[in-house]
């Protein structure tokens, strides 16, 4: 069972993650990311499979809402064994609602993302 605070670290990982996307803050990204991580999804027909660098481009280059503008997201689950979570976020951006599936490990006390799995709804 995992502790409350896990939880709450995690929902606050996924917070940074989710902010960092929709304002473009690649400084909240790296913290949200492992270093080694990954982003993998398909979009406009191409598999995308890029390493954190990557996908950090190409957020902060895609015209991002201004900083601290309000935005629409939800984090639906929350699942924690040991050191290991998943976490299932949903939130638009340019028009297009994405489902994201975010693995993430706690390593010398601190959680961070290890992989994102997202879906482009049509």
């Amino acid at each position: 069972m995992p502790h409350d605070t896990d939880v709450s670290d995690i929902r606050a990982v996924v917070m940074l993650y989710l902010d960092g996307i929709q304002w473009g803050d690649a400084d909240k990204l790296r913290r949200a990311f492992a270093a080694r991580a990954t982003a993998t999804g398909h979009f406009e027909g191409r598999l995308w499979h890029d390493p954190r660098e990557t996908f950090i481009a190409d957020w902060v280059a895609g015209a991002p809402l201004p900083d601290g503008t309000p935005y629409q997201a939800d984090i639906a689950v929350i699942d924690v064994t040991g050191d290991i979570a998943v976490a299932k976020a949903a939130c638009p951006y340019h028009g297009a609602h994405y489902t994201d599936y975010l693995t993430l490990l706690k390593d010398e006390g601190v959680w961070q993302i290890t992989h994102k799995a997202w879906f482009a709804h049509p």
